[in-house]
């Protein structure tokens, strides 16, 4: 059975978030025209028990955020019921913070969503961000290139494979969807995946679709042909993976074609994120992102047409990691009756942090509300860069 902890709340006091709520008279004006001023933020932790194979039985605990309107908390969060509970999961490489809840302008989806009325969260898989790290903080548990990249001498790795599994993603998952259920008195929560964490997502929902009410999916990872079982060995041979500034950044300079596609200034900002939320990590070298070595598999054809629950899913023309081909397959595949497929135009892989940020927080909101996006509950369609919605034309 998973535990949760009874350790809800983490800050000062109920509702110490951010010390800037209490401002000065003369800062007063500036902080009322601050984006989402009246979204509080909560850090909890979810206690459980690790389901990968190489962890058994080793206790974890799940880094969880949330956002909430201070008049939602303030009437109760049991008065978001069914369809206001929100869960956003990660993708590979970054955790959800930088990518759900960046401070910088207008641009936190949970804040956004937050400040319409959702009670909204995020979680940090095993390995990722604040949740539990096991055998990760040795320095000789990086492959020789990642050693090298750190200017680490040369050593022998003590835990010889990888670190977590699908499956175990999918336990992870549900730790904090019981935890959103029993926060907010929701029977069913809506889920958002980005990345990798559109397998993590679609998986668990395809299995535990009695507990999802709808669902997003931002450029979500699929292979309609991918195995179905754990491989006969694990993947790789070191739990740690880490990602440098300079090749987290050229990944996404790869998908750059259209003018003034992202405001440069973002960029500090979520490379500064990223490295609060991994104190060792940021010690490394000049600062990398760690994140875990997993075996993948099962989400495939035979799991995406268990999917059955209202699915929403959004990705970029200029997506180079998750292919737009990729997600029109998931499209065709999923069981759902009520499913939408949109493509973004001169959008990367990163239009969370794009000048098409909104689409996603707009879309997720009709779709969480009401079921539809452009008053539509299926059907394929395209945004151009302006955001204007049209018909998906084949090509």
């Amino acid at each position: 059975m998973l535990r949760r902890t009874a350790r809800y709340f983490l800050m000062s006091t109920a509702l110490g978030v951010f010390a800037a709520w209490a401002v000065a008279p003369g800062q007063a004006q500036a902080q009322a025209k601050k984006p989402f001023a009246d979204i509080l933020s909560f850090d909890h932790y979810v206690d459980s028990v690790s389901a990968s194979p190489t962890l058994k039985g080793v206790p974890i605990k799940l880094f969880v955020r949330e956002r909430i309107k201070d008049t939602v908390l303030k009437a109760g969060r049991q008065t978001t019921a069914d369809g206001k509970a929100v869960l956003f999961v990660h993708g590979g490489t970054y955790p959800s913070v930088p990518d759900f809840d960046l401070p910088y302008q207008d641009y936190s989806w949970m804040a956004y969503l937050a400040s319409e009325g959702f009670d909204v969260y995020s979680v940090d898989m095993t390995g990722y961000g604040k949740s539990s790290r096991p055998n990760m903080d040795d320095k000789c548990n990086l492959g020789p290139e990642h050693q090298a990249m750190i200017g680490q001498k040369p050593c022998p790795a003590t835990f010889t494979t990888s670190l977590t599994t699908t499956e175990s993603d999918w336990a992870d998952v549900d730790a904090a969807v019981e935890f959103v259920r029993k926060q907010t008195g929701a029977s069913k929560v809506n889920l958002v995946g980005w990345s990798g964490g559109g397998p993590r997502v679609g998986g668990y929902t395809a299995l535990h679709g009695d507990k999802v009410a709808r669902v997003v999916l931002f450029a979500p990872g699929y292979n309609r042909a991918g195995a179905e079982t754990p491989p006969a060995e694990p993947t790789a041979k070191v739990p740690t993976m880490i990602t440098n500034r300079a090749g987290a950044m050229e990944r996404w300079d790869k998908a750059v074609k259209c003018e003034n596609q992202y405001d440069p200034a973002i960029r500090d900002v979520i490379w500064r994120t990223n490295l609060q939320m991994d104190p060792v990590g940021a010690k490394w070298g000049e600062g990398v992102v760690r994140r875990p070595t997993m075996s993948s598999y099962g989400w495939n054809l035979k799991l995406a047409q268990k999917f059955k629950v209202p699915v929403l899913m959004v990705v970029g023309d200029l997506d180079g990691e998750v292919l737009p081909e990729r997600v029109r397959d998931l499209y065709a595949d999923v069981g759902s009756v009520s499913k939408v497929y949109v493509q973004a135009a001169c959008g990367s892989h990163y239009i969370v942090y794009e000048r098409g940020y909104k689409l996603l927080h707009e879309g997720s909101k009709s779709w969480f509300l009401n079921g539809t996006f452009n008053n539509s509950t299926g059907g394929m369609f395209e945004a151009d860069a302006k955001g204007k919605i049209s018909e998906y034309k084949r090509r």
